[in-house]
């Protein structure tokens, strides 16, 4: 029972538990646990409010309002390249990539 338990959950997490394997794995082979700073902490914590208001953002329907905006001109790919430079301008490159790429994903581009 637990065998199939570990198993659902790690073909439903693979991305954490292939993040937890390569630690382990580090870390034996370096024979030491890696040693985190509280900056490094401030800097996740960051990333995860990022995310969460992301997920905020796609489950009340405003990337998908942005989105439709986005979709009825022309031009589409130029104009998610203007938005995305200047943003860039604003906040770091990481922050843009993680808030534009939930925005492309929602689109309804035709092949």
């Amino acid at each position: 029972m637990k065998n199939s338990t570990l198993k659902r959950f790690v073909m439903d997490e693979w991305l954490f538990a292939g993040s937890m394997l390569g630690l382990v794995l580090t870390s034996v082979y370096l024979r030491r646990v890696p040693m985190y700073d509280r900056s490094d902490f401030t800097t996740l914590y960051s990333l995860f409010v990022l995310f969460a208001i992301v997920n905020g953002l796609r489950k009340h329907r405003v990337l998908q309002k942005i989105a439709h905006l986005l979709e009825g001109k022309r031009s589409l790919p130029h104009r998610l390249l203007i938005i995305t430079f200047f943003l860039s301008m604003v906040v770091t490159n990481d922050v843009v990539i993680l808030s534009m790429v939930p925005l492309t994903l929602v689109l309804n581009i035709p092949n």
